[in-house]
Protein backbone atom coordinates (compact mmCIF):
# COMPACT_ATOMS: atom_id res chain seq x y z
CA UNK A 1 0.00 0.00 0.00
CA UNK A 2 1.64 3.23 -1.13
CA UNK A 3 1.26 6.70 0.38
CA UNK A 4 -1.41 7.79 -2.08
CA UNK A 5 -3.51 4.71 -1.31
CA UNK A 6 -3.09 5.28 2.44
CA UNK A 7 -4.28 8.87 2.08
CA UNK A 8 -7.33 7.85 0.04
CA UNK A 9 -8.29 5.13 2.51
CA UNK A 10 -7.93 7.39 5.55
CA UNK A 11 -9.80 10.28 3.93
CA UNK A 12 -12.64 7.97 2.89
CA UNK A 13 -12.96 6.66 6.44
CA UNK A 14 -13.02 10.17 7.87
CA UNK A 15 -15.64 11.22 5.32
CA UNK A 16 -17.89 8.20 5.90
CA UNK A 17 -17.97 8.50 9.68
CA UNK A 18 -19.26 12.05 9.20
CA UNK A 19 -21.92 10.87 6.74
CA UNK A 20 -25.36 9.83 8.01
CA UNK A 21 -28.45 8.18 6.60
CA UNK A 22 -31.58 8.63 8.70
CA UNK A 23 -29.33 9.51 11.62
CA UNK A 24 -27.11 6.43 11.23
CA UNK A 25 -23.39 7.29 10.85
CA UNK A 26 -21.16 5.56 8.33
CA UNK A 27 -23.85 5.16 5.68
CA UNK A 28 -23.84 7.06 2.39
CA UNK A 29 -26.87 6.77 0.11
CA UNK A 30 -26.67 7.64 -3.59
CA UNK A 31 -30.25 8.10 -4.78
CA UNK A 32 -31.04 8.16 -8.50
CA UNK A 33 -34.53 9.50 -7.87
CA UNK A 34 -35.84 6.72 -10.11
CA UNK A 35 -37.51 3.45 -9.26
CA UNK A 36 -35.13 0.54 -8.93
CA UNK A 37 -33.36 -1.77 -6.49
CA UNK A 38 -31.70 -0.76 -3.25
CA UNK A 39 -28.24 -2.29 -3.46
CA UNK A 40 -25.59 -2.40 -0.77
CA UNK A 41 -21.81 -2.19 -0.87
CA UNK A 42 -20.70 -3.07 2.65
CA UNK A 43 -17.13 -2.59 3.79
CA UNK A 44 -14.87 -3.03 6.84
CA UNK A 45 -16.86 -5.84 8.36
CA UNK A 46 -13.33 -6.58 9.51
CA UNK A 47 -11.41 -3.43 10.33
CA UNK A 48 -8.04 -4.52 8.92
CA UNK A 49 -9.41 -5.04 5.40
CA UNK A 50 -9.13 -1.69 3.57
CA UNK A 51 -10.14 -2.79 0.06
CA UNK A 52 -13.67 -1.58 0.66
CA UNK A 53 -12.62 1.93 1.65
CA UNK A 54 -10.53 2.46 -1.45
CA UNK A 55 -13.34 1.01 -3.56
CA UNK A 56 -15.83 3.58 -2.24
CA UNK A 57 -13.24 6.34 -2.72
CA UNK A 58 -12.73 5.26 -6.34
CA UNK A 59 -16.45 5.08 -7.08
CA UNK A 60 -17.14 8.51 -5.60
CA UNK A 61 -14.07 10.43 -6.75
CA UNK A 62 -12.72 8.72 -9.88
CA UNK A 63 -15.83 7.16 -11.38
CA UNK A 64 -18.20 9.85 -9.98
CA UNK A 65 -20.98 7.38 -9.41
CA UNK A 66 -23.33 10.05 -8.09
CA UNK A 67 -23.50 11.41 -11.66
CA UNK A 68 -23.90 8.01 -13.35
CA UNK A 69 -26.40 6.10 -11.24
CA UNK A 70 -29.33 5.17 -13.47
CA UNK A 71 -31.95 3.75 -11.11
CA UNK A 72 -32.66 2.86 -7.51
CA UNK A 73 -30.36 3.59 -4.59
CA UNK A 74 -26.83 2.54 -3.74
CA UNK A 75 -25.88 2.29 -0.06
CA UNK A 76 -22.23 2.41 0.95
CA UNK A 77 -22.13 1.02 4.49
CA UNK A 78 -19.13 1.07 6.81
CA UNK A 79 -19.94 -1.87 9.06
CA UNK A 80 -17.45 -1.59 11.94
CA UNK A 81 -16.60 2.03 12.66
CA UNK A 82 -14.94 1.65 16.07
CA UNK A 83 -12.62 -1.21 15.13
CA UNK A 84 -11.64 0.57 11.92
CA UNK A 85 -10.73 3.62 13.96
CA UNK A 86 -8.29 1.40 15.88
CA UNK A 87 -6.92 -0.03 12.63
CA UNK A 88 -5.73 3.44 11.64
CA UNK A 89 -3.92 3.73 14.97
CA UNK A 90 -2.06 0.42 14.46
CA UNK A 91 1.53 0.19 13.27
CA UNK A 92 2.23 -3.52 12.88
CA UNK A 93 0.68 -6.69 11.45
CA UNK A 94 0.03 -7.95 14.97
CA UNK A 95 -1.72 -4.75 16.06
CA UNK A 96 -3.85 -4.63 12.93
CA UNK A 97 -4.76 -8.28 13.33
CA UNK A 98 -5.72 -7.69 16.98
CA UNK A 99 -7.99 -4.81 15.95
CA UNK A 100 -9.91 -6.83 13.37
CA UNK A 101 -12.90 -6.32 15.66
CA UNK A 102 -13.48 -5.14 19.22
CA UNK A 103 -15.79 -7.58 21.02
CA UNK A 104 -17.12 -10.05 18.46
CA UNK A 105 -16.39 -10.78 14.82
CA UNK A 106 -19.24 -9.28 12.77
CA UNK A 107 -19.09 -12.39 10.61
CA UNK A 108 -19.54 -14.59 13.70
CA UNK A 109 -22.51 -12.96 15.39
CA UNK A 110 -24.26 -15.10 18.04
CA UNK A 111 -27.23 -17.03 16.65
CA UNK A 112 -29.50 -15.02 18.98
CA UNK A 113 -27.57 -11.78 18.46
CA UNK A 114 -30.74 -9.65 18.70
CA UNK A 115 -31.16 -10.62 22.36
CA UNK A 116 -30.56 -7.73 24.80
CA UNK A 117 -27.97 -9.89 26.60
CA UNK A 118 -25.46 -9.02 23.86
CA UNK A 119 -26.02 -5.26 23.93
CA UNK A 120 -22.68 -4.68 25.66
CA UNK A 121 -20.85 -5.99 22.57
CA UNK A 122 -19.70 -3.18 20.27
CA UNK A 123 -20.37 -5.08 17.03
CA UNK A 124 -23.84 -6.18 18.13
CA UNK A 125 -24.77 -2.59 18.95
CA UNK A 126 -23.54 -1.52 15.52
CA UNK A 127 -25.44 -4.32 13.76
CA UNK A 128 -28.64 -3.30 15.54
CA UNK A 129 -28.11 0.33 14.60
CA UNK A 130 -27.59 -0.66 10.94
CA UNK A 131 -30.46 -3.15 10.80
CA UNK A 132 -33.03 -0.65 9.39
CA UNK A 133 -30.65 0.02 6.48
CA UNK A 134 -29.82 -3.65 6.00
CA UNK A 135 -33.53 -4.41 5.75
CA UNK A 136 -33.87 -2.04 2.78
CA UNK A 137 -31.40 -3.98 0.63
CA UNK A 138 -32.45 -5.99 -2.41
CA UNK A 139 -28.93 -7.33 -2.92
CA UNK A 140 -25.42 -6.69 -1.65
CA UNK A 141 -21.71 -7.27 -2.01
CA UNK A 142 -19.60 -7.44 1.15
CA UNK A 143 -15.96 -6.61 0.41
CA UNK A 144 -13.22 -8.50 2.24
CA UNK A 145 -9.56 -9.43 1.90
CA UNK A 146 -7.32 -12.15 3.31
CA UNK A 147 -4.36 -12.01 5.68
CA UNK A 148 -2.71 -14.86 3.75
CA UNK A 149 -1.67 -14.41 0.14
CA UNK A 150 -4.51 -15.72 -1.98
CA UNK A 151 -6.21 -15.58 -5.31
CA UNK A 152 -9.52 -13.70 -5.13
CA UNK A 153 -12.63 -15.71 -4.33
CA UNK A 154 -16.40 -15.33 -4.12
CA UNK A 155 -18.30 -16.66 -1.09
CA UNK A 156 -22.00 -17.37 -1.42
CA UNK A 157 -23.85 -16.06 1.66
CA UNK A 158 -27.56 -16.16 0.92
CA UNK A 159 -30.05 -16.13 -1.93
CA UNK A 160 -29.22 -16.74 -5.57
CA UNK A 161 -26.46 -14.23 -6.19
CA UNK A 162 -24.84 -15.62 -9.35
CA UNK A 163 -26.50 -13.03 -11.59
CA UNK A 164 -24.91 -10.34 -9.45
CA UNK A 165 -21.34 -11.67 -9.60
CA UNK A 166 -21.30 -13.00 -13.15
CA UNK A 167 -18.56 -11.52 -15.31
CA UNK A 168 -16.18 -10.80 -12.44
CA UNK A 169 -12.57 -11.81 -12.96
CA UNK A 170 -12.75 -14.16 -9.98
CA UNK A 171 -12.66 -17.85 -10.74
CA UNK A 172 -12.77 -19.47 -7.29
CA UNK A 173 -16.21 -19.92 -5.73
CA UNK A 174 -16.78 -20.97 -2.11
CA UNK A 175 -20.07 -22.68 -1.29
CA UNK A 176 -21.72 -23.94 1.91
CA UNK A 177 -19.54 -21.94 4.28
CA UNK A 178 -22.45 -20.36 6.19
CA UNK A 179 -23.92 -23.65 7.53
CA UNK A 180 -20.45 -24.77 8.66
CA UNK A 181 -19.13 -21.60 10.28
CA UNK A 182 -19.61 -20.49 13.87
CA UNK A 183 -22.44 -18.00 14.31
CA UNK A 184 -24.03 -15.74 11.69
CA UNK A 185 -22.19 -13.68 9.06
CA UNK A 186 -23.38 -10.09 8.84
CA UNK A 187 -24.48 -10.58 5.22
CA UNK A 188 -27.02 -13.17 6.34
CA UNK A 189 -29.09 -10.45 8.03
CA UNK A 190 -29.29 -8.24 4.94
CA UNK A 191 -32.63 -7.88 3.19
CA UNK A 192 -35.16 -10.47 4.20
CA UNK A 193 -32.39 -12.72 5.65
CA UNK A 194 -33.24 -15.69 3.43
CA UNK A 195 -33.62 -15.00 -0.28
CA UNK A 196 -31.99 -11.59 -0.75
CA UNK A 197 -28.89 -12.18 -2.92
CA UNK A 198 -25.77 -11.51 -0.88
CA UNK A 199 -22.19 -12.56 -1.53
CA UNK A 200 -18.72 -11.72 -0.30
CA UNK A 201 -15.57 -11.23 -2.25
CA UNK A 202 -12.14 -11.90 -0.82
CA UNK A 203 -10.24 -9.57 -3.13
CA UNK A 204 -6.68 -10.66 -2.24
CA UNK A 205 -4.32 -9.92 0.63
CA UNK A 206 -5.20 -7.00 2.89
CA UNK A 207 -2.99 -4.11 1.76
CA UNK A 208 -2.04 -5.33 -1.71
CA UNK A 209 -2.69 -2.99 -4.63
CA UNK A 210 -3.89 -5.97 -6.70
CA UNK A 211 -6.57 -6.62 -4.09
CA UNK A 212 -7.64 -2.97 -4.30
CA UNK A 213 -7.94 -3.18 -8.10
CA UNK A 214 -9.93 -6.43 -7.86
CA UNK A 215 -12.36 -4.95 -5.33
CA UNK A 216 -12.93 -1.80 -7.39
CA UNK A 217 -13.50 -3.65 -10.65
CA UNK A 218 -15.69 -6.34 -9.05
CA UNK A 219 -17.90 -3.75 -7.36
CA UNK A 220 -18.31 -1.88 -10.64
CA UNK A 221 -19.42 -5.12 -12.31
CA UNK A 222 -21.81 -5.86 -9.44
CA UNK A 223 -23.43 -2.45 -9.82
CA UNK A 224 -23.68 -2.95 -13.58
CA UNK A 225 -25.29 -6.34 -13.06
CA UNK A 226 -27.93 -4.82 -10.78
CA UNK A 227 -28.69 -2.15 -13.38
CA UNK A 228 -27.67 0.57 -10.93
CA UNK A 229 -25.07 2.03 -13.31
CA UNK A 230 -24.65 1.72 -17.09
CA UNK A 231 -22.50 -0.99 -18.61
CA UNK A 232 -18.94 0.19 -19.23
CA UNK A 233 -17.39 -1.35 -22.32
CA UNK A 234 -13.91 -0.48 -21.00
CA UNK A 235 -14.36 -3.20 -18.36
CA UNK A 236 -14.21 -6.59 -20.02
CA UNK A 237 -16.51 -9.01 -18.26
CA UNK A 238 -15.00 -12.44 -17.95
CA UNK A 239 -17.28 -15.39 -18.68
CA UNK A 240 -15.32 -18.37 -17.40
CA UNK A 241 -15.58 -21.73 -15.66
CA UNK A 242 -15.53 -21.65 -11.86
CA UNK A 243 -13.44 -23.77 -9.55
CA UNK A 244 -15.94 -24.61 -6.82
CA UNK A 245 -14.91 -25.45 -3.27
CA UNK A 246 -17.74 -26.95 -1.21
CA UNK A 247 -17.01 -26.40 2.49
CA UNK A 248 -17.60 -29.53 4.55
CA UNK A 249 -16.04 -28.75 7.94
CA UNK A 250 -13.67 -26.47 9.80
CA UNK A 251 -10.65 -26.65 12.09
CA UNK A 252 -11.08 -25.30 15.60
CA UNK A 253 -8.13 -25.60 17.97
CA UNK A 254 -9.04 -27.42 21.20
CA UNK A 255 -6.50 -25.33 23.11
CA UNK A 256 -4.45 -22.17 22.74
CA UNK A 257 -1.32 -24.35 22.76
CA UNK A 258 -2.05 -25.80 19.35
CA UNK A 259 -0.15 -24.65 16.29
CA UNK A 260 -0.36 -25.52 12.63
CA UNK A 261 2.46 -27.63 11.25
CA UNK A 262 3.32 -24.72 8.96
CA UNK A 263 1.78 -21.65 7.34
CA UNK A 264 -0.30 -23.25 4.61
CA UNK A 265 -0.93 -21.58 1.26
CA UNK A 266 -4.50 -20.78 0.33
CA UNK A 267 -6.34 -23.76 -1.20
CA UNK A 268 -3.62 -26.16 -0.07
CA UNK A 269 -4.50 -29.69 -1.32
CA UNK A 270 -4.57 -31.75 1.89
CA UNK A 271 -4.64 -35.53 2.09
CA UNK A 272 -6.72 -37.54 4.56
CA UNK A 273 -4.66 -38.41 7.62
CA UNK A 274 -2.02 -35.75 6.97
CA UNK A 275 -0.81 -34.14 10.22
CA UNK A 276 -1.75 -30.46 10.06
CA UNK A 277 -1.60 -29.22 13.67
CA UNK A 278 -0.15 -30.22 17.03
CA UNK A 279 0.53 -29.49 20.66
CA UNK A 280 2.60 -31.50 23.13
CA UNK A 281 -0.09 -34.16 23.55
CA UNK A 282 -2.60 -34.06 20.69
CA UNK A 283 -2.02 -33.91 16.95
CA UNK A 284 -4.74 -33.04 14.46
CA UNK A 285 -5.05 -34.72 11.07
CA UNK A 286 -6.79 -33.80 7.84
CA UNK A 287 -10.26 -35.42 7.97
CA UNK A 288 -10.48 -36.14 4.23
CA UNK A 289 -8.91 -35.37 0.89
CA UNK A 290 -9.68 -31.80 -0.08
CA UNK A 291 -8.52 -28.21 0.26
CA UNK A 292 -7.77 -25.70 2.99
CA UNK A 293 -9.94 -22.60 2.62
CA UNK A 294 -8.94 -19.30 4.25
CA UNK A 295 -5.90 -20.57 6.21
CA UNK A 296 -4.22 -17.91 8.38
CA UNK A 297 -0.92 -16.20 7.64
CA UNK A 298 0.50 -17.61 10.87
CA UNK A 299 0.50 -20.99 12.61
CA UNK A 300 -2.30 -19.83 14.94
CA UNK A 301 -5.59 -17.97 14.40
CA UNK A 302 -6.23 -14.33 15.16
CA UNK A 303 -8.81 -15.44 17.75
CA UNK A 304 -8.86 -18.88 19.43
CA UNK A 305 -12.66 -18.71 19.63
CA UNK A 306 -12.94 -18.89 15.84
CA UNK A 307 -12.20 -21.39 13.12
CA UNK A 308 -8.53 -21.61 12.21
CA UNK A 309 -9.60 -22.43 8.64
CA UNK A 310 -12.20 -24.35 6.65
CA UNK A 311 -11.95 -27.67 4.82
CA UNK A 312 -13.58 -28.26 1.44
CA UNK A 313 -14.05 -31.44 -0.51
CA UNK A 314 -11.90 -31.71 -3.66
CA UNK A 315 -12.67 -28.79 -5.95
CA UNK A 316 -14.74 -29.22 -9.07
CA UNK A 317 -14.76 -27.21 -12.28
CA UNK A 318 -18.15 -26.05 -13.59
CA UNK A 319 -18.69 -24.25 -16.86
CA UNK A 320 -21.45 -21.93 -15.69
CA UNK A 321 -23.74 -21.26 -12.75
Amino acid sequence: MNLSEKEKIKSMFESLIQTHYQGIPGVKCIDSGKEGPNVGVTINTHANEPSGLITVWSLLHSYKIQEKITRGKIFFILNNIEATRLYFQSNSFEEKRAHRFIDVNMNRLPDDWESPKYDELSEVRRAKKLLPVYQLLDGAIDIHSTENKSEPMILEIQGEASEYFKGMHIEKLIRNIVPVQIGIPIGAIYGNRKTTPVFEIESGSHEDGKAFACAIESTRIFLENTGSIPSDLSIEKNEHPYEVFNVESSLIFPSSRHRLEKVYPSFYPMKKGEAIAFDQELSIYAPFDGHMVLPPAATFPSDIREEVMFFSSPSQMIDHL
